[in-house]
Order: structure tokens, then C-alpha cells, then sequence
């Protein structure tokens, strides 16, 4: 029962940590008002439909 415990906690550090960082990788995205434009165009553009699936190399 502890294993478990510890595995749950252990997974759920590891997420929290993986969401920080994503938000602090966009924090300083944003800082720049020439991205934080071009992010939030890119957002607006993807919730109308208009985003395009690209394959990844």
C-alpha cells in the first residue's frame, strides 16, 4: 500500500512540474510583445478552425 502511495505521489510531482514549466516557458514568451501578438493571433486563428496538423520531424 505504501508502494502505491509513494508511486501516486511521485506521479503527481512529476505533473506539477511539467506544468510549471510549460507555464513558465510561456510567461517568457509573452514578455516579448512582438510573440505575445503572434501567440495570441495563433490561438484566435486555431479556435476558429483555421490551424493546420503538420507532421513533426
Amino acid at each position: 500500500m505504501a508502494r502505491n502511495f509513494f508511486n501516486a505521489l511521485r506521479s503527481d510531482l512529476i505533473l506539477r512540474k511539467l506544468s510549471f514549466k510549460k507555464s513558465d516557458a510561456t510567461s517568457y514568451l509573452l514578455q516579448s510583445p512582438n510573440n505575445a501578438v503572434r501567440l495570441l493571433k495563433g490561438l484566435e486563428d486555431y479556435e476558429k478552425g483555421l490551424g493546420k496538423e503538420r507532421k513533426l520531424i
